[in-house]
């Protein structure tokens, strides 16, 4: 099989994106990757997606949201909530004839309360395979150095940029079109034409100084949310039947060194609870504990 011309699009990715030339691959149609796929076709750069969910691929085709909520979400933002971008079931269904100059991979990366490299690992060895040794990927989920590895292992020519999603799908102006978007990778061409590109869409790119620290600063920055939260929930269960917790919280963030917190009625769905468990890779796993044992009662 010919391999996608994704090496000679370096140099000039921007403009033929731009110009309608060469695609986004976006790999997984979930909050992350039906996003991104949305906000990049708002911008004039023709997408194409891949997912074996065969609910979320007909969805699409019929031009449903496949997301539930993320219709509103996005219209807030001011993006079609349904465009319309081509879904291929695997990576082998993806004609020859349509030139992906890069490939944003936003699968789970997490299995049963832990984190799996297995899905990012499948995905990168298939893009190696399929469209080039080389190709540009740019992985978007939550993920640890150690799965970078895992990933650069078993596709050891692929040119990875991690760009780890900030997104809140709660708040219509939480988006990656309004908010900072870091980015890291150890190789500096691959880095920048990522951030040439991506500034079509994110209004500031943050650089990381190499590829694991991109990824580590999403799992530091979920974990830091998570304390929070624990910390907030604690204090209401604790006192909520005497005091207004949500008033004090407020009045005692007006301190320059302390957070804004408040309870709520979860601590941020599976990301936030899963921080932890990011961070035991590269340090210890008490780092977070209390947070941990709060979310589990």
């Amino acid at each position: 099989m010919e391999p996608h011309a994704t090496a000679t699009l370096i140099g000039s990715i921007r403009q033929k994106l731009m110009r309608g030339e060469a695609s986004i691959c976006v790999w997984g149609l979930g909050y992350v990757g039906y996003s991104a796929a949305a906000f990049f076709h708002a911008r004039g750069i023709r997408v194409v997606a891949v997912d074996p969910a065969r609910r979320r691929a007909e969805a699409v085709r019929e031009g449903r949201c496949p997301v539930r909520g993320m219709d509103a979400w996005l219209r807030a933002a001011g993006v079609d909530p349904a465009p319309a971008i081509d879904v291929y079931g695997s990576g082998a269904q993806v004609p020859d004839h349509i030139p992906v100059a890069a490939h944003h991979v936003a699968v789970p990366t997490e299995r049963a309360g832990r984190p799996d490299p297995d899905p990012l690992i499948d995905v990168c060895r298939t893009i190696a395979y399929r469209f080039a040794p080389d190709a540009l990927v740019v992985v978007e989920s939550t993920v640890t150095p150690g799965m970078l590895d895992a990933a650069l292992a078993a596709a050891p020519a692929l040119r990875i940029v991690a760009a780890p999603r900030r997104d809140w799908f709660d708040s219509p102006d939480k988006h990656l079109g309004a908010l900072p978007r870091i980015v890291g990778s150890d190789d500096p061409v691959a880095l920048a034409e990522v951030e040439s590109y991506l500034s079509v869409v994110c209004p500031q790119i943050v650089r990381a100084p190499d590829l694991r620290t991109a990824a580590l600063v999403k799992c530091v920055e979920n974990d830091l949310r998570h304390v929070e939260l624990a910390y907030a929930n604690d204090l209401a269960r604790a006192i909520g039947d005497r005091y207004d917790v949500r008033r004090i919280l407020a009045i005692a963030a007006t301190k320059w060194n302390v957070p804004s917190m408040w309870p709520s009625v979860g601590v941020g769905g599976a990301c936030l609870p899963m921080a932890g468990r990011y961070l035991e890779e590269v340090g210890d796993g008490a780092l977070s504990r209390a947070a941990q044992v709060s979310a589990d009662r």
